[in-house]
């Protein structure tokens, strides 16, 4: 189930880079090359070390130390523009999210912002869309790439010695149980972080809207404590978030590199002492491998990252997934510019189990109960009454903020939701 729900997230998001696939195809096919280009490397260095210096052939020593600095002066070059184009697509990408989701919170009814606080919406406009970025970080582009790069440097080992590469391959299971056991913890912990940081800001925003009123009821203590229990709720989630993420890290970089430690320098040091592996090639075959397991140990920390993009892109989908409870019907025509008579024909509007925002709707949420009147072409009526008695609430049913509970609202003869919006 969790694996559906990961494809079709990713599916959906895919729609995002679409208009940049050439982009991305070029990112992958630099951050191949870089890949690429590391691999000789090693090898170059096993070739100065057992041939060109005990030899003392100085010049194949500098034709080989100028290959090296060539391939190295490459790789960098290769990997500023990579960076460079990676910078300019995401942001575009997280451009397209962000007003995506505006463009749909723009069509929600009053009834949907009466039950999510603006400063919550704005942290999945700015935070979440922000987190969304982790899903093109260059780190994912690298795994992908590495799968490439790990099958030369099989080979590469095992021409260098079968003997250690059998050794060093038993510790990937238990780096592969580490990462499966971390896995929904850190989804779990990331959601929380966003969960958390979206209430703060709505606390905060809140507070900023009703500043006149806090400062005229002298009430700033209490306001205070309240955004520091948010603010502590914050501090908590962020701490556990990141411990498990060290811990995670501490356990693949310990399990990984102290075996291998023991292995490369134990097991291929009694080698070369016995003379079936030369230094030059120990030093190489450490070189490929630690060239592999530095990925493997930060891939918790890139699976973190990964994580915390997942759980901002369900949280913008949840908005995304939310239909507008009032939109034209199939059918809906253009309303009169003018005339045409209205006419409120039995309406009740009931706010009940609802977070209403309406300033009608009073305890128990009946803002308008069984009203009825007719207004003429050209003709002014006043609607007079005490505070809570429905006169906005029938402005707001007449511009269609809201749909009746009972009843209907007519203009020309037709009912309101005969028109466009």
């Amino acid at each position: 189930g969790g694996r559906g729900v990961s494809q079709g997230r990713l599916r959906r998001f895919g729609g995002y880079l679409r208009p940049f696939r050439y982009s991305l195809g070029l990112l992958g096919g630099s951050i191949l090359v870089t890949l690429l280009i590391q691999l000789p490397t090693p090898w170059i260095e096993k070739i100065i070390i057992d041939e060109a210096l005990p030899q003392g052939d100085l010049p194949r020593l500098f034709t080989l130390v100028g290959v090296v600095a060539g391939l190295y002066t490459t790789m960098r070059l290769v990997m500023y523009f990579r960076s460079w184009l990676s910078v300019r697509v995401k942001q575009r990408v997280l451009t397209a999210v962000r007003m995506h989701l505006y463009e749909h919170l723009q069509r929600l009814s009053l009834r949907f912002y009466a039950k999510h606080p603006a400063g919550g919406l704005l942290s999945r406009i700015t935070h979440d869309v922000g987190y969304v970025q982790n899903l093109l970080s260059e780190e994912l582009f690298e795994v992908i790439g590495s799968a490439i790069k790990v099958v030369i440097v099989l080979v590469l080992l095992l021409i260098i010695s079968p003997t250690l590469t059998l050794y060093c391959a038993a510790i990937l299971p238990v780096i592969a149980v580490v990462f499966l056991l971390f896995r929904r913890r850190v989804y779990r912990e990331n959601r929380a972080l966003q969960e958390s940081q979206a209430r703060l800001s709505a606390r905060i925003q809140q507070n900023f809207a009703g500043m006149k009123l806090i400062q005229a009821e002298s009430v700033e203590d209490a306001t205070q404590r309240s955004t520091l229990e948010s603010s502590r709720e914050l501090e908590g989630v962020a701490v556990r978030r990141e411990m498990v993420g060290v811990t995670g890290n501490l356990l693949t970089t310990v399990l990984s590199y102290v075996p291998l430690i023991v292995i490369l320098w134990g097991i291929g040091g009694v080698m070369v002492v016995r003379g079936t592996l030369s230094l030059g090639e120990l030093l190489a075959y450490t070189q490929y491998v630690l060239g592999l397991v530095m990925p493997v140990t930060r891939f918790f920390q890139f699976n973190m990252n990964l994580q915390a993009g997942y759980a901002a892109l369900d949280r913008i989908y949840e908005i995304l997934d939310t239909k507008p409870d009032i939109r034209d019907a199939d059918d809906a025509r253009e309303a009169p510019v003018q005339g045409g008579e209205i006419v409120f024909d039995g309406v009740s509007l009931d706010f009940r189990g609802e977070a209403a925002a309406e300033p009608d709707a009073r305890q128990g949420g009946l803002a308008l109960s069984d009203v009825s009147f007719t207004v003429r072409p050209g003709e002014k009526v006043a609607l007079v009454g005490p505070s809570g008695a429905g006169k906005t609430s029938v402005a707001h049913l007449l511009l269609r903020f809201y749909e009746p509970t009972a009843g209907e609202v007519k203009l020309g003869g037709a009912p309101l939701s005969d028109y466009t919006l």
